[in-house]
């Protein structure tokens, strides 16, 4: 079942505030009183006083900000419906659908739940949505002809998302929850360092929406069986690829919260270490 409709900038059991985000370069906000006032405004940079009758002059104002550092105001983004039938469109099989869609909306899940605390008014719980309900999409492509999961090269997941939905004429924005929520970032040196089958470039997430979706998507592994795993089982999951990462980790529970996974299942595994593979997630 798709989750119920959230309005844009909107969470549940909190309204939200418009703010200028921290990330991204935008010009500052300007009141909408801050009119020039007085009887000697200076006009043309000279010291002169405006003469008499004149008009006054306002100040230019600045278009609004978007509420994240790369989407732009106005620009559709799709619902949930709209969603599951882009993941009908591309899944290779029925199984694929349901592991791949089933995980999607159990990250917004997480995602949505985090979203009920007032210190998150800020995000736009909309795109948080749309970009958990979309991030793993590229995982389709990964797909033989025979049924099974191309293992070896999931890593290109998020860049083939990527291409999927730049396909489709989604926007950039939308484009970038598939090759920026690996992990808790995947740097260029990451890349180069474990000779991983991408371009070598820094994926990481940078808006709070970003940051939001790949956070909760460390939660939920699509192993087989499929599970969801505790903070300390993703903290210890992680350390594997270095300290530097824990920390990362550490700083997206700082800025989220831990979320209650007892309220989607009644049993929460932890990530206990076991041989092959690791288990499919990010």
């Amino acid at each position: 079942m798709s989750p119920p409709s959230v309005p844009r900038r909107a969470l549940t059991g909190a309204a939200a505030a418009p703010v200028t985000p921290s990330n991204g370069p935008h010009d500052p906000r300007v009141p909408a009183s801050g009119v020039i006032t007085g009887s000697r405004e200076k006009t043309g940079g000279g010291n002169s006083p405006r003469p008499s009758g004149s008009t006054p002059t306002r100040p230019k104002t600045p278009p609004p900000a978007p509420t994240c550092g790369c989407y732009a105001p106005g620009v559709r983004i799709p619902g949930p419906e709209e969603i599951r039938a882009l993941h009908a469109k591309h899944a290779p099989t029925a199984e694929a659908f349901a592991s791949v869609h089933r995980h999607c909306e159990l990250v917004w899940s997480i995602a949505e739940q985090l979203l009920a605390s007032p210190r998150l008014s800020r995000l736009d719980a909309e795109l948080v949505r749309a970009g958990c309900l979309l991030h793993d999409i590229g995982v389709y492509r990964l797909y033989g002809e025979d049924g099974r999961l191309d293992h070896k090269n999931y890593i290109r997941h998020g860049l083939l998302g990527q291409e999927l939905l730049e396909s489709e004429g989604h926007p950039a924005a939308l484009c970038r929850f598939c090759s920026h929520h690996t992990g808790v970032g995947l740097t260029r040196q990451d890349v180069v360092s474990q000779n991983l089958p991408v371009p070598p470039a820094d994926y990481l997430a940078e808006t709070p929406e970003e940051r939001l979706v790949m956070y909760a998507d460390k939660f939920h592994s699509k192993s087989h069986p499929d599970r969801f795993l505790t903070p300390d089982a993703y903290a210890a999951h992680v350390r594997r690829f270095g300290e530097e990462k824990v920390f990362a980790f550490q700083a997206l529970r700082d800025e989220f919260g831990d979320p209650d996974l007892a309220l989607l299942t009644p049993h929460v595994e932890p990530l206990t270490p076991r041989v092959g593979p690791p288990p499919v997630s990010g």
